[in-house]
């Protein structure tokens, strides 16, 4: 992904960087935009035969595609310095973000950019059959009442149905293990290494790790009890008057082509199509939400 490189973590909301007339801070042009990558396949997938056809990666490129006006590049940014690039108001956006609470003094989000089936616990497949009777879902606070310990990536959200509960250290001091610079990939090389006993993600992110490690048939990913529903992400843009004018132009591209057959296969390539979720796309992309 070629690009000089900006360092992008919090630093404070509006107010503390300096404004250009043209409302971006200075020195920067209001036609550039960068699209922000990183490692969380497979959203983005920066090597090998699928490089660039990830979800993430196909977004970009159809906003790119509608969106003529801009010039526009692409970093790889590491996930714990995305935020300060929130911060700071730099021209960066991220296509795939959650909605995050944290985030919400310096960053705006477009309308629904992905709707994603929920979260799943992974976990070593004999573990499964062995502890859990090879249950069709697992409960999480069930998992981490019995002692288990899951790996989860720092800085990265798990909404709002898991996220109270792996972050409560009175109840579970030593239920979670948080590695700030891993992801997905990493952490469930740990699972099958047993250094943790689970952690979580999407699907689609076990399906893309099949295709890469020998290892990846001991474990198994499982609908979690407390996170039902489906997710939904988003473009995130800084809180700028550049911002701004950019939120509203990516919200009427996709309120006209996000519930098309093409932008719809962006997810259905990925994730398993299922009438549910072919009903929970169209729910969501004929709303104004």
């Amino acid at each position: 992904m070629p690009m000089k490189r900006r360092d992008v973590l919090s630093a404070a909301c509006a107010g503390t960087f300096s404004l250009s007339c043209w409302g971006q801070p200075e020195g920067q042009d209001p036609r550039e935009l960068t699209w922000v990558v990183e490692n969380f396949e497979p959203y983005f997938i920066q090597t090998g035969p699928l490089k660039g056809k990830g979800i993430g990666d196909r977004i970009n490129q159809f906003l790119i595609d509608a969106l003529p006006e801009y010039r526009h590049k692409i970093a790889y940014v590491p996930i714990l310095r995305i935020t300060e690039g929130l911060k700071k108001g730099q021209q960066q956006v991220i296509t795939t973000y959650l909605k995050n609470p944290a985030d919400l003094a310096f960053t705006q989000y477009s309308i629904t950019s992905l709707v994603v089936p929920p979260l799943e616990l992974t976990l070593r497949r004999q573990d499964w059959q062995r502890d859990w009777r090879a249950s069709p879902q697992i409960s999480l606070r069930a998992f981490l009442d019995a002692g288990k310990v899951v790996g989860l990536a720092g800085r990265r959200f798990y909404g709002d149905g898991i996220t109270p509960i792996v972050t409560d250290r009175q109840r579970y001091p030593k239920g979670a293990y948080v590695q700030q610079s891993s992801h997905y990939r990493k952490l469930a090389e740990m699972v099958v290494q047993k250094h943790v006993d689970a952690t979580i993600g999407y699907a689609a992110e076990l399906k893309y790790f099949e295709l890469s490690s020998p290892n990846a048939g001991q474990l198994i990913s499982l609908p979690i009890v407390e996170e039902p529903n489906y997710l939904y992400a988003y473009v995130a843009l800084p809180k700028t008057p550049w911002g701004d004018r950019l939120r509203e132009r990516i919200d009427r591209v996709l309120s006209q082509k996000r519930n098309t057959p093409a932008y719809r296969a962006i997810m259905l390539d990925w994730f398993t199509p299922t009438p549910a979720f072919e009903r929970a796309i169209t729910a969501r992309f004929n709303s104004s939400l």
